[in-house]
């Protein structure tokens, strides 16, 4: 019923082990705080302690007050089981708390790397990228960019209207008056229209030529205006369909198509850089100063 207990940790599926040890960590470790600085005590077991605060940190925001109050009994729950099976662990275990150190350790420093990144990412990061930079990232890996599956951009309107002439007349037209004239009147009188150039899978295709005595994917010409009439329960429709392009299986997608994803990649190799640098900038720090001695 609720999100994951580590959702505060927002860390991505990669860290997804990492987050997951954190959790457990949470519901079975020892609270060092006091009453004062932790909140309202909530639930003992042995000398370990459940603070309010530890329950508030992980509970997702925007609970209603019931939905709280269920989260609140299963972390209590879970805490109780991961604090049963530590106790037996500590007994049968044997370096049960070397074991537990080293692997604690050794999380907490993925973490730390993680959060560290992210905030260099934060603080770091130039999110603007250059035209000049999206096109030559398409240009230089044309085979990351080939349709895996038909693409259509179209027009298409659907109207109680039967007879919408001069409408078919701005929607076989190339001009661009013309054309707002028809979002217009779309916007008015049409029960569903597109008129964005925009690439569409089949699956967004089909509403446009629904009922159409023929196979529209395969034989619609560029350019040229179809119309037909739809029966959609006790009303009948007139609809129009142009299409303007298809890409097949196998051919080079428009760079207007690809750009946000190639924006995202550019946006990634960044962000990898940024982490990167600020590390090798700690490391070497590290390595001359006098914090570090190798014995």
């Amino acid at each position: 019923m609720f999100p994951a207990l580590v959702h505060k940790i927002l860390v991505p599926a990669r860290h997804l082990g990492l987050a997951c040890f954190l959790a457990c960590l949470a519901l079975i470790g020892c609270n060092k705080g006091t009453e004062q600085d932790e909140g309202k005590l909530v639930a003992t077991f042995g000398e370990e302690r459940l603070y309010d605060a530890e329950i508030v940190h992980f509970m997702p925001a925007g609970l209603t007050p019931e939905d709280s109050t269920l989260f609140r009994k299963e972390f209590i729950r879970k805490w109780v089981r991961g604090q049963a099976i530590r106790a037996q662990a500590q007994k049968v275990v044997g370096e049960y708390d070397r074991i537990v150190a080293y692997k604690g350790r050794d999380y907490e420093m993925k973490l730390a790397e993680y959060l560290l990144g992210e905030w260099a990412i934060h603080t770091r990061l130039d999110t603007v990228v250059q035209r000049s930079e999206i096109e030559n990232y398409y240009h230089k890996h044309p085979d990351k960019f080939v349709a895996e599956q038909p693409y259509y951009s179209f027009f298409y309107f659907t109207s109680e209207n039967l007879n919408p002439y001069k409408e078919i007349g701005y929607l076989r037209s190339d001009d661009e008056e013309k054309r707002q004239k028809l979002r217009e009147w779309c916007k008015e009188n049409a029960t569903s229209f597109w008129l964005d150039s925009t690439y569409l899978s089949e699956t967004g295709l089909e509403p446009a030529i629904r009922s159409y005595p023929g196979n529209l994917k395969i034989g619609a010409r560029e350019g040229r205006t179809y119309s037909f009439y739809r029966q959609e329960e006790d009303k009948r429709l007139f609809c129009a369909f142009k299409l303007l392009d298809r890409l097949e299986t196998g051919t080079e997608l428009p760079l207007k198509m690809c750009e946000p994803r190639i924006k995202g990649i550019i946006l990634n190799q960044r962000k990898q850089r940024v982490t990167e640098q600020l590390i090798q900038e700690l490391v070497q720090k590290a390595n001359t100063s006098k914090n570090f001695q190798l014995q």
